[in-house]
């Protein structure tokens, strides 16, 4: 029995899958507590993240949260291991966290199982946080109608956000090599792409890279739905009941993609193939011409660094359409078991409202709080962030959508299935032809276990 379905059963036998009925229905404010001081005594549990700076940065909010109501506290929960494994079991057993991290990758079998709580009426309740105060791309990867995301109920609000595969390139290694710089705001072709790389990969004599022109890294694949999207392909047909990974449009941008790392022209290496870093600090050892990531990345990796570095969009092809993708748009969620659902929205309320100006003074990202984004921008002073926001802003709002989803199978499946057949390709001779149809058919096998 699939591993999602058996998590459906397991909730709906402890009675805990929410009604369906609300759904496309007017939304009606959920009657809450809002003085604090009145709820009593609360203890709202959490989870730590394996990442160290995250973990500091909500240390903060916590303890000005304590602060601010001495009578809520939060109890924060260190995981080993696999953090979707344990939070999967904890579900299914009643025992979750009041309030934790989610992404779009993973949020599927939780709001199928009716594990989140809807939190349309939350937000119509509060006197500081509305719709109003979401980006679009919220509403497109966390609504959900029980078939179609983008629709529906609201499950999730994101805590910052960015276009995750914007072009980072090393000024020194591209004057070096003569090569101009990309134009920071009309995106170059494939073939001027594939033509600049060219000139910036160096191998020795036994035709090892000695410098990579541009490295991939983190969540290749949902990079390579970025180039589906920009060639007009696309993943899933219009109702999530396929994958279309073999249409023209779609083949025409793996192929590409594939090219850039495979055979006698290949000008980057293979995804997964050994490196001596990882992108990030490959690029900043001047080791690599261009990496893609996102804006988190000007301050956890960058800033401090002794590196002259430049920011450009994304390739797109000859007469393609400018899109851009986020890998992450990682989100708070409540538990729809939560024994203390106003305390935890208190909580919830205050991380996307005080809780984003300390997001907003990091720089971390762009703060899930559009009104706190829009603010945080006008306050900047410095001529070089100025830039750098923008760059981000313009590229936030006109261009980025979520990567493609189904409502009928889990994105880290298609994910991972995507990744072995071209692990085929790559490592034994299986045609692309091949490696992309088995793909497809792995993966409209697992949807068609959900449609019937």
């Amino acid at each position: 029995m699939k591993k999602y379905l058996f998590i459906c059963i397991l909730i709906l036998t402890q009675g805990l899958l929410f009604a369906a009925g609300q759904q496309g229905m007017e939304v009606t404010p959920v009657d809450i507590e809002k003085d604090a001081s009145k709820m009593g005594d609360v203890t709202i549990k959490t989870f730590i993240s394996a990442d160290q700076k995250w973990n500091e940065i909500v240390n903060v909010m916590v303890q000005e949260f304590e602060s601010l109501y001495p009578n809520l506290k939060i109890q924060e929960e260190a995981i080993s291991g696999s953090f979707d494994s344990k939070l999967i079991v904890m579900h299914a057993s009643g025992t979750a966290p009041d309030i934790h991290t989610m992404t779009p990758s993973n949020i599927l079998p939780y709001v199928r199982s009716g594990a989140l709580m809807p939190l349309d009426g939350y937000l119509a309740a509060s006197d500081v946080l509305g719709n109003d105060d979401l980006w679009p791309v919220n509403h497109k990867a966390y609504r959900y109608d029980g078939e179609t995301f983008g629709e529906g109920e609201l499950y999730a609000l994101i805590k910052d956000w960015t276009p995750d595969f914007m072009m980072f390139y090393n000024k020194s290694l591209f004057n070096r090599a003569g090569v101009a710089y990309p134009d920071a705001k009309k995106p170059m072709n494939w073939d001027q792409y594939r033509d600049m790389l060219s000139k910036l990969s160096v191998k020795n004599s036994a035709g090892e890279f000695t410098q990579y022109a541009a490295t991939f890294d983190f969540v290749p694949i949902q990079q390579l739905y970025q180039m589906i999207l920009t060639n007009g392909g696309r993943v899933f047909n219009e109702d999530g009941t396929k994958a279309t990974l073999s249409e023209p449009k779609t083949r025409e941008a793996i192929e590409y993609w594939v090219s850039l790392m495979n055979g006698p022209n290949a000008v980057v290496p293979f995804y997964e193939a050994p490196v001596p870093m990882t992108s990030g600090d490959l690029f900043k050892a001047g080791k690599s011409g261009i990496t893609f990531f996102g804006r988190w990345a000007i301050p956890q990796m960058f800033a401090d660094a002794d590196l002259d570095f430049g920011l450009a969009p994304p390739p797109v092809p000859a007469g393609g359409k400018r899109v851009s993708t986020i890998a992450g748009g990682l989100s708070w969620v409540m538990s729809s078991t939560t024994k203390h659902p106003d305390a935890t929205w208190k909580f919830l309320e205050f991380l996307m409202t005080e809780g984003q100006a300390n997001l907003a003074e990091i720089g971390f990202n762009i703060p899930g709080n559009k009104t706190v984004a829009e603010e945080m921008y006008k306050r900047e002073s410095d001529p070089q962030m100025i830039e750098w926001n923008n760059f981000f802003l313009e590229e936030a709002e006109k261009y980025t959508v979520p990567f493609p989803m189904s409502g009928y199978v889990s994105s880290s499946f298609v994910e991972t299935t995507i990744q072995d057949q071209l692990r085929e390709h790559f490592y034994n001779n299986v045609s692309l032809d091949v490696a992309i149809k088995q793909a497809e058919t792995i993966i409209n096998a697992e949807i068609a276990d959900w449609v019937e």
